[in-house]
């Protein structure tokens, strides 16, 4: 767990005004990215740590040789006094098994946010990284809704109420107390040697 808490990063916030063509005429769909273009403005890049690009509908982030963590993370107007849910489909194409990959949100640095990772050892982890402090789960827990290897997984972030629910492939695998968070916002993480491509990206206001 050591990796996924204090290694140096790099770390992109980007700005978002706008929403995704799926979610004209939805007042609760807050935020949507298919990739089928840059229309949120996602870092696209080559250099010796990290390439990330949009091609054919997802969002594919490659971390080279051994930089430590990297994130991405987009702003979207989330009151946290309603019940919300941000789901998005990740696919790991290269990596180790052990390395862990998922979903952030209330990001002001890879070492200062909410995570919620799984690895392709079929394990996950939840909580919150402040520099070299860590408050959640004691270590990764092995689940049989994880889709182990290089794999298509889709995570899940859901408020109800003071309840938070964290879901693996429509699959509830924790549940803690909700969190405030700051600032609003929600992205990707990853570690040395990966590549994931990221399909889509969501963020709904629940009625």
């Amino acid at each position: 767990m050591g990796k996924l808490l204090g290694l140096a990063a790099l770390y992109l916030l980007v700005s978002c005004s706008t929403l995704g063509r799926s979610s004209e005429g939805d007042p609760n769909l807050l935020f949507f990215d298919d990739f089928l273009d840059n229309r949120h403005g996602w870092l696209v890049e080559d250099t010796e740590r990290i390439r990330s690009d949009i091609e054919h509908g997802d969002y594919i982030i490659t971390k080279k040789g051994r930089w430590g963590i990297s994130s991405r993370s987009v702003v979207c107007a989330l009151n946290q006094e309603e019940d919300f849910i941000i789901e998005t489909v990740i696919t790991k194409r290269e990596g180790y098994d052990e390395y862990g990959y998922g979903i952030i949100w209330g990001c002001r640095s890879p070492r200062d946010t909410y995570k919620f990772v799984i690895t392709g050892e079929g394990r996950y982890l939840y909580g919150r990284v402040e520099y070299n402090d860590w408050h959640g789960m004691d270590t990764f827990e092995e689940s049989g809704a994880v889709h182990p290897g290089n794999a298509t997984n889709k995570l899940v972030v859901k408020k109800l109420g003071s309840r938070l629910f964290l879901l693996i492939n429509d699959r509830v695998v924790h549940e803690t107390e909700f969190e405030p968070f700051s600032p609003s916002n929600v992205g990707f993480i990853l570690e040395d040697g990966m590549k994931i491509e990221v399909g889509s990206l969501s963020v709904r206001r629940l009625p």
